[in-house]
Parts: structure tokens; C-alpha cells; sequence
């Protein structure tokens, strides 16, 4: 019988354990006016200045490193400069345009992307999807606010969202005045670096109000530790088959 018991217990470790593994992976590492991107030597940046102002749809941003594909969905869209009630750039201070081949401070004069609002367009969306799974994202967040969303979409087929809730809470929780919400000055942009357990494969950005703006996009790639946690399906198979293999084991005991 204690052969039995043994697997059983095995059996229990290994169902609990693979669907704590499926917990929430995605976390915010650092959030802060005139942050950075994460540097090293497979940390690619996305700029966006190669896509054409006011062009929508499939997208493909290679500069300066690396290769991002970009689908925005009406009416997200590239712009420059600013739209009154719609969208108005980052601000870049710091230095922290330096990984970007771009300015340094001051308003974005460059391209960036705005999400435009479901409110007003229901689909609207900017979607980024990476050549291969990053464990690493970083992004320059205009004008935070608490309607803007990201949405991670794992390896796996996981699923996992942060709001601009989640980005002001975790500016509160470490730092006095309170954030600015939605302000378009300097301590109003933060740039936001997420770490994960599971590989990125794309991110979607909305915003249910206009709008949600970013630009100088971080990532990493090639990337080859990061695999898939079991889909609760593959665990409960593997389970089974434990299963059966401790029924064997009692009949013969």
C-alpha cells in the first residue's frame, strides 16, 4: 500500500503545482517619469519612425534593431504631434530617448501610436506582435490613464491584462504626490517596463476614452528559456495517466 500512497501524494504535488505555475505571470518591473528601457545585447527597439504618419492596418517596424509587426485596427493610428481631444505626444525626459535614435526631451516629435478610443470605434486597437516570445516589454506611456489597457497574450494561449489603474497604484505605492492621471506634461508619461514568466507573443493596446499614446517600444529576442506553462487540459491528461499508473501498481501490490 505505501507504493500506492507515494504516487497519490506524487499525483497531488504535480496537479497543484503545475496550476500554481499558471498563475499570473506578467509584472510590472519599474514605472517612472524619465525611466528607461532595459539595455543588452538582445534588447531590440522599436521606434516606430519608419511607419508612415497617419497610416493604419498590418504594419512592419524594423528600425533601428530588430523586427516588430504592427496591426492597428481604425481608428488607432501613427501620428505626430497633437489632436485636441484626441490624442497628444509622450514626453520624453531624461535622456530616455537615447536607446531610440531619437530626441532626448521634450514632446515626442516624432512618430508614435495611438490607440484611439472603443468608445468611439468599438474594434480600435493597436496590436504588436513579436517575431519570437519575449519575456521583456517596455514601452514610453503618454498621459497615463486609468481607462488604457494592455493586453498580454502568452505562449500557451494565456491571456492577462493591465490597466492604467495598475500602472498609477504601483506609481502611488512608491512615490508622493500622487500620479497625475492623464496629465500631458512631463510627470504625466512614464515609461513602463513588464517582466514575464511565460513568453509575450503579441500586445494589445485599447483605451475605452481617448486615447491611449505611446512610443519606443523594448523587447527582447532571440529568446530561448521561456516556454509555455501546461494548459489546465495537458495537466489534467498527465494527471490521468498517473492515475492509471497507480491503479496498476495497486493491483499488483
Amino acid at each position: 500500500m505505501r507504493s500506492h500512497r507515494s504516487l497519490t501524494c506524487l499525483i497531488c504535488v504535480a496537479v497543484v503545482g503545475a496550476s500554481s505555475a499558471a498563475l499570473a505571470s506578467i509584472s510590472i518591473s519599474s514605472a517612472s517619469v524619465g525611466g528607461s528601457a532595459l539595455t543588452g545585447p538582445n534588447i531590440r527597439y522599436a521606434n516606430f519612425n519608419d511607419l508612415t504618419v497617419n497610416s493604419t492596418g498590418g504594419l512592419t517596424s524594423t528600425a533601428p534593431a530588430g523586427s516588430l509587426q504592427v496591426n492597428l485596427t481604425p481608428g488607432a493610428k501613427v501620428v505626430t504631434g497633437k489632436q485636441s481631444g484626441q490624442y497628444a505626444p509622450p514626453v520624453l525626459s531624461n535622456g530616455n530617448g537615447s536607446n531610440f535614435g531619437g530626441q532626448f526631451m521634450g514632446a515626442d516629435g516624432t512618430p508614435y501610436i495611438t490607440t484611439g478610443s472603443t468608445g468611439a470605434t468599438p474594434n480600435a486597437a493597436a496590436e504588436l506582435v513579436f517575431g519570437s516570445a519575449t519575456s521583456y516589454f517596455g514601452l514610453l506611456w503618454g498621459s497615463v490613464d486609468s481607462y488604457n489597457k494592455l493586453t498580454f497574450h502568452l505562449v500557451g494561449g494565456g491571456i492577462e491584462t493591465v490597466t492604467g489603474t495598475d500602472i498609477i497604484n504601483f506609481w502611488n505605492a512608491a512615490n508622493a504626490p500622487s500620479f497625475p492621471s492623464g496629465s500631458q506634461a512631463t510627470g504625466g508619461t512614464l515609461y513602463v517596463n513588464f517582466d514575464s514568466t511565460i513568453g509575450i507573443e503579441k500586445v494589445v493596446a485599447t483605451s475605452s476614452s481617448y486615447a491611449f499614446e505611446f512610443d519606443n517600444v523594448a523587447y527582447e529576442s532571440p529568446l530561448g528559456q521561456i516556454q509555455a506553462v501546461p494548459e489546465a487540459t495537458s495537466v489534467v491528461a498527465w494527471a490521468s495517466m498517473l492515475i492509471v499508473g497507480a491503479a496498476l501498481v495497486r493491483r499488483r501490490v
